[in-house]
């Protein structure tokens, strides 16, 4: 499997090195926007641009890669020529983002045979010829003495002629021919000297490689290479972005701001739920404004979630389900008792009958309608059990949120909130906080990027079930000493795989293929639950590839769910 190796030489990353598999990326974004693949600090790396450059991935065979520019402010340089096309990449190429910027260095992993270091070879004869003649004076004396040696080791000394010797030439005097033959003993001591010294060299060889090897690997593990980035790591470098959101929401009459009651029958001395068919229309809630005799049930949802720091402004991302609750259908906390449905004739009499019913059974009541107007009926307090009818208005509904807040982990402070946007297409929102400092944030997946089927996860978030840290805060006020309890979050940090990978609607030919639960990926990270929605899922380069959102369960066994993180960067982008 080939790997973009990207070491940074210079910049607030520098002595960095981050790895990308080639098959599961068609481009690198080089950047300060949260959005890129490779991202650099907005504030110590000024000279480089939002979306400053990329690296094009032609997956060809074998793959071809290219740098282009993206209108960056300060130009992008390769091997320090300034980039204006797009430009071949080779492995060992030098990119600078900005003169006096950023510099970091390309490779492969492994590297293609086409650029492996030449084999050295002899030096051209020609070229030699060449210099020698360009260099007379110099030359000669050295062809000389090399040629003279060679005679002298065939056993005499012969006459040599470059060019034409000075008239006074001295010749050399003849050497006589030395005796070369050796005694047994004497090569015998030589095998033995010969054998010792490359025993102590294969010695001293192979604890050299060994402490490379120890080097190597211990530097690959610490910038997380080889094995990814273990959760300890995760937790120790992202926890302090990882927030509480807190939120509760009601559903308001959106003329009026006044909030919306579901309508209590007394029956048989039991509260519950009361429904309204009138005539053959589908059954419906009994939802008023009115609430003179408090025998309604503000419609109104609390609870907690985890988000994570994107942006160090203050922008967070976060389930849907919790900054933006009225828009995820789900059921009301209908007593196992069920409801009364009210059955009323506008022909004739005017006849009313009762029943009970199971609310559940209707499908279309999961949920709420925000874009049709709706029936608000006034009850007539005087009937018997509240269950009379007064006035019947339309009105369009408003999902509203009451508070929402966020708390930064190991303090007390609880910070005010506003919703941003929500994804109209997944379980996604974003929302924002007034800075007043910059903020940690969480390194992001890029948009192409789709983890693969048993790929390592690391999951940080505050779930309910998880030990909390308290602190008691003593309270003076109208002379009464109170204590209060204040919550000071900590994440949990959990791990497991990619155990599925859902997929959207797929049309091919008259064929559509579809998952159940959509385009989600499938978790083996049971250890956590409520509360723990909204929180970042890493994968094991330490990137956030997905949010947490919820699990599944049928008797004993239990799977967890996370909604892509393309959804967040849509919403980043928009």
């Amino acid at each position: 499997m080939t790997r973009i190796i990207v070491t940074h030489l210079s910049g607030s990353k520098a002595h960095q090195i981050e790895q990308f598999e080639v098959d599961r990326f068609d481009k690198l974004i080089l950047g300060r926007d949260p959005t890129a693949t490779i991202i650099f600090d907005p504030q110590r790396d000024d000279l480089v641009s939002r979306h400053h450059a990329a690296i094009q991935i032609r997956q060809d065979d074998p793959a071809r890669y290219t740098l282009v520019d993206l209108g960056s402010s300060n130009g992008t340089f390769l091997n320090g020529r300034p980039v204006k096309d797009e430009t071949p990449l080779q492995p060992g190429d030098t990119i600078e983002l900005g003169e006096g910027g950023p510099r970091l260095a390309f490779d492969l992993e492994p590297r293609p045979v086409s650029v492996s270091a030449p084999a050295p070879t002899r030096l051209n004869a020609k070229v030699l010829v060449e210099t020698r003649a360009g260099h007379p004076a110099a030359a000669a004396p050295s062809a000389v003495a090399a040629t003279a040696q060679a005679r002298a080791h065939e056993g005499g000394m012969q006459e040599v002629r470059v060019g034409q010797p000075p008239a006074d030439a001295v010749r050399p005097a003849p050497v006589p021919a030395a005796d070369d033959r050796v005694g047994k003993e004497t090569v015998l001591r030589m095998m033995n000297q010969e054998r010792r010294s490359t025993g102590r060299r294969l010695i001293i060889g192979a604890g050299a490689a060994a402490a490379l090897a120890a080097i190597v690997v211990g530097a690959f593990a610490h910038f997380g290479i080889l094995f990814g980035k273990s959760p300890e790591a995760i937790v120790a470098e992202f926890g302090a972005a990882t927030v509480v959101v807190e939120a509760r929401w009601h559903i308001v009459d959106k003329n009026t701001g006044r909030p919306v009651y579901q309508r209590i029958c007394i029956v048989e001395n039991l509260r519950l739920p009361c429904f309204l068919q009138i005539d053959n229309n589908p059954v419906q809630r009994w939802l008023t404004t009115d609430d003179d005799d408090h025998r309604g049930i503000p419609i109104e949802v609390g609870g907690r979630g985890s988000g994570f720091v994107v942006k160090d402004q203050g922008f967070i991302l976060t389930n849907k389900h919790v900054a933006q609750g009225w828009k995820v259908p789900g059921w009301m906390d209908f007593d196992s008792n069920g409801g009364i449905l009210i059955r009323i004739s506008t022909s004739g009499q005017g006849e009313v009958s009762m029943a009970r019913i199971n609310p559940k059974a209707y499908r279309h009541l999961k949920g709420w309608d925000f874009d049709h107007p709706v029936k608000l009926v006034r009850p007539n307090f005087a009937a018997p059990g509240g269950m009379g009818l007064g006035t019947v208005s339309m009105a369009v509904l408003e999902g509203r949120n009451e508070s929402l807040s966020v708390r930064f982990p190991d303090t007390r402070d609880s910070i005010e909130a506003r919703l941003v946007k929500g994804s109209a297409e997944a379980d996604v929102a974003e929302i924002k906080i007034d800075a007043t400092r910059k903020l940690p944030t969480i390194n992001l997946a890029s948009v192409g990027s789709r983890p693969r089927v048993g790929e390592r996860v690391t999951v940080l978030g505050y779930p309910g079930i998880s030990e909390e840290k308290h602190a008691i805060v003593q309270s003076s006020e109208g002379g009464n000493i109170t204590n209060l309890v204040e919550l000071i979050p900590q994440p949990t940090v959990t791990d497991g795989i990619i155990a599925k990978v859902g997929d959207t609607v797929k049309a091919e030919k008259n064929v559509q293929t579809f998952d159940d639960l959509g385009d989600v990926y499938q978790l083996t990270v049971t250890a956590t639950g409520h509360g723990n929605s909204g929180g970042p899922v890493f994968d094991r380069d330490g990137k956030v590839i997905g949010l947490f959102t919820y699990s599944r369960s049928s008797g004993d066994e239990r799977v967890t769910f996370a909604v892509p993180i393309k959804y967040g960067l849509d919403l980043l982008l928009n």
